[in-house]
């Protein structure tokens, strides 16, 4: 009985103290595996108690970086992007430091800031960084170029990457930078000449921007409805001569330099689109 009385206060220091020292050594391990779990708004709050207690702890960093991982996840972007500046800020020594910021540029990439990644992967000197380091940010960096469509920036950035990364066979590697010439070389179509070109002869800006039966269905309806004009104004009708210029004519004819810029872009972009496909699917096997 005396022996348990002599134990009441280190019981009593135990129950005081033992929440704190669980939550110290598993308040990650608690986040990370709510994660896990696809409970990210518990997960964050795991990790917030955890930075809450231990603001100073070599973790801390990590914990914010988690939590930026976790807003990501759900598609915050400004709440991901203000908790990754944390991490860096919280970072302990260089080597984290730039690994924050490599994640960084991972999550503007994520939700599609390519010059903003571009910005932040900038700011790292290449001969500062470690080998791997230094892949991995040159990776990054082709990538936010392919996404804008600077085939040549990201050909040059990629065959930097090839040239020091075994990762993948040759066969991909020409593959990726044969597509990436081809985007280099291939020559966009000029939405402002398809317009002009609508101006000066009807359907002919739809047909340079390749879409023939547009094009064609435009120089026959505007050509069509000029002609009908003139018989109304020869006729003398010239009532009906100008509700056909007002309703019919001048809606084709101005609509024709519209709907070709249109064309134009949208094959800019499809071709974009194509090229970046298929270079990522390259890069993703």
């Amino acid at each position: 009985m005396r022996c348990c009385l002599k134990l009441l206060p280190l019981v009593f220091i135990l129950a005081l103290f033992a929440p704190r020292l669980v939550s110290a050594g598993n308040g990650l391990d608690e986040g990370d595996f709510l994660a896990g779990q696809g409970l990210f708004d518990e997960a964050i709050t795991s990790y917030l108690k955890y930075v809450f207690l231990h603001p100073d702890d070599p973790l801390a960093s990590a914990a914010y970086r988690k939590i930026s991982r976790a807003y990501t996840d759900l598609g915050d972007s400004s709440a991901a992007l203000r908790y990754s500046a944390l991490a860096i800020q919280k970072a302990r020594g260089v080597p984290e430091r730039r690994e924050r910021a490599l994640e960084r540029a991972e999550i503007l990439l994520a939700f599609g800031r390519y010059e903003s990644a571009l910005i932040e992967l900038g700011l790292l000197d290449p001969l500062d960084l470690s080998g791997p380091e230094r892949r991995r940010c040159w990776f990054l960096t082709g990538v936010a170029d392919t996404y804008l469509g600077r085939w040549k920036t990201a050909g040059a950035v990629f065959r930097d990457y090839f040239a020091l990364s075994g990762v993948y066979p040759p066969e991909t590697r020409t593959r990726v930078l044969a597509l990436l010439e081809f985007g280099a070389r291939s020559v966009p179509l000029d939405p402002f000449a398809a317009e002009v070109l609508s101006y000066v002869l009807p359907g002919s800006g739809q047909i340079y921007a390749g879409d023939l039966l547009q094009g064609l269905n435009s120089l026959l309806v505007t050509g069509a409805a000029g002609a009908l004009v003139a018989w109304a104004v020869v006729s003398g009708d010239y009532f009906d001569a100008a509700m056909a210029v007002v309703f019919i004519f001048t809606r084709f004819y101005t609509g024709g330099p519209y709907h070709a810029a249109r064309i134009a872009n949208e094959r800019n972009e499809n071709r974009k689109r194509m090229i970046q496909r298929a270079v990522f699917d390259l890069l993703a096997k």
